[in-house]
């Protein structure tokens, strides 16, 4: 639920007034030593009060900060995104995804006796119920370890990239037009390029 300046008010940055449909609600929250800098020096603009899956309550706040002067760039740096190599800069820096392939092997080897499990269950006429759950599990954490790389290799490569000076320009392969012919591949090989 979206919250304004005019039904949010913080109290200090352990608590923070919400209107509610009963009248206003004084909440406590916790927040992190760098996101309190950021708090403590700026005016919160609105907020959000989001509930996961799990029933765990988060309050994202939205604080505005002046944005810094740009800088002009020294030099450009190119990046092309893969499949077998997940990224390949200009300057001959590899980054490979043996470990995310290995991964990838892996829950799909999982999946496919999950999936197997599921349709022998169906056959007896039972509701595979906690299979399909623990297919959606399993999909949800491919897809966190999947971010959770990507991010390890960009974030440092972006952090370099900007001390020193430098643009970065990325090349994704454009999608097929509808003349072209889709590339297929052996069954294992379609699993890598569906991703």
């Amino acid at each position: 639920m979206p919250y304004d300046q005019r039904i949010m008010r913080c109290d200090g940055l352990d608590h923070v007034s919400l209107t509610t449909l009963e009248g206003r609600v004084l909440v406590s929250f916790l927040i992190g030593p760098y996101h309190r800098q950021r708090f403590d020096a700026h005016e919160p603009r609105q907020c959000h009060l989001v509930v996961r899956e799990d029933g765990t309550w988060f309050l994202l706040v939205v604080v505005q900060v002046p944005d810094g002067a740009p800088m002009p760039p020294t030099d450009f740096l190119g990046v092309d995104l893969g499949v077998a190599t997940l990224a390949m800069t200009s300057d001959g820096l590899a980054y490979h995804g043996t470990s995310v392939e290995a991964c990838r092997a892996r829950y799909l080897k999982y999946r496919r006796r999950l999936q197997r499990a599921a349709t022998l269950a169906q056959m007896e006429g039972k509701r595979p119920k906690n299979i399909r759950r623990a297919l959606k599990r399993t999909a949800k954490r491919e897809a966190r370890f999947r971010k959770d790389t990507n991010h390890c290799i960009s974030n440092p490569s972006c952090h370099l990239l900007k001390s020193m000076g430098f643009c970065l320009t990325v090349t994704v392969k454009s999608p097929i037009s509808p003349q072209e012919e889709p590339a297929r591949g052996r069954q294992n090989y379609r699993d890598v390029l569906s991703v």
